[in-house]
């Protein structure tokens, strides 16, 4: 398959599922590759209901689904495959597949994350359903409810004290013998009546049905249970997944791709948004806006070609 396309989304997540199917709506030539959508961040979701803006009851595969049914009826194309190498030459851009090149006017990068290490068991199963790897994504799930954050530095402590805010209890699991944090904050949490500090501790399994219910960790060793309707893996770590652009694009040094106000990335026709542009999950109304905004700049673009 060798064809030329108005445009070219890389990512079919979020983000890329806004820029696509807008671009396809307003009858461009667009074509969207995604290897999977199932591995994208939102459609590894089991649940989206914390979440607002999105139905209640429906897993982040299944609304991705319901957005690409709509874009296919308007002429989105799309390839099951990964993205491996971008050019440009005279003017048009040459996206490098495992089915072969593509050609393209413009190109949205769309690529998200990729998380560095291995998950915990059980932690990809709830996704959405429990698991929340910044405050603002789950925030709506921990209000009234005994939760755990896993972490050592300053972002998880500050994960922890914002949460009680909303939260009744919270295990801090910290995966060492003291915290990488200011002696002011590490008095902020042990003088915090909510807040339970693990040390020497390590998540080993997360449990539940349709959400999560329980957290297993080795505590100085011993296994432990925390009932828990909620975890935060501050811990995790994230990358954006930008290796396939070389040094095509200006990157920053986490290797996150750099944009101006109008998601313009710093080569003229390509636009990149949602978490490539963050190096971490972001909650998906924020990328799928992003993506809205750059299919929007896209079309200006070629309306100006």
């Amino acid at each position: 398959m060798n064809t030329f396309y108005d445009a070219i989304v890389i990512g079919g997540g979020a983000a890329g599922s806004q820029a696509a199917s807008f671009l396809a709506e307003h009858n461009w030539k667009t074509l969207l590759v995604e290897k999977s959508l199932k591995e994208s961040f939102l459609g590894s979701h089991k649940t989206l209901k914390f979440y607002n803006s999105f139905p209640q009851h429906i897993s982040g595969y299944d609304f991705l689904q319901k957005v690409y049914e709509k874009a296919k009826q308007a002429g989105l194309e799309q390839l099951d495959c990964s993205a491996q190498e971008l050019k440009i030459d005279a003017n048009q851009f040459t996206l490098g597949t495992e089915r072969g090149p593509q050609h393209a006017k413009c190109v949205i990068v769309a690529s998200g994350v990729t998380h560095k290490g291995s998950f915990v068991e059980g932690e990809k199963d709830f996704l959405g359903a429990g698991v929340f790897y910044t405050i603002i994504s789950g925030a709506s799930a921990a209000k009234g409810k005994t939760i755990a954050v896993v972490g050592k530095n300053e972002e998880a402590a500050n994960t922890a004290l914002e949460l009680t805010r909303g939260a009744r209890k919270i295990f801090f699991v910290i995966p060492s013998s003291k915290l990488d944090v200011s002696e002011e904050m590490q008095q902020q949490l042990t003088q915090s009546s909510k807040i339970e500090l693990l040390f020497s501790s390590s998540p080993k399994k997360i449990e539940g049905n349709e959400e999560v219910q329980k957290l297993i960790i080795l505590n100085q060793g011993a296994e432990k249970e925390l009932e828990v309707s909620a975890v935060f893996p501050v811990g995790s770590s994230f990358e954006a997944k930008t290796d396939y652009l070389g040094s095509t694009l200006q990157k920053s040094e986490k290797g996150t791709l750099l944009v101006d106000e109008n998601f313009s990335s710093s080569l003229s026709g390509v636009f990149a948004c949602g978490d490539v542009l963050c190096g971490t999950p972001q909650i998906p109304s924020i990328a799928m806006a992003q993506g809205l905004v750059a299919g929007i700049n896209a079309h200006q673009y070629l309306l100006s070609l």
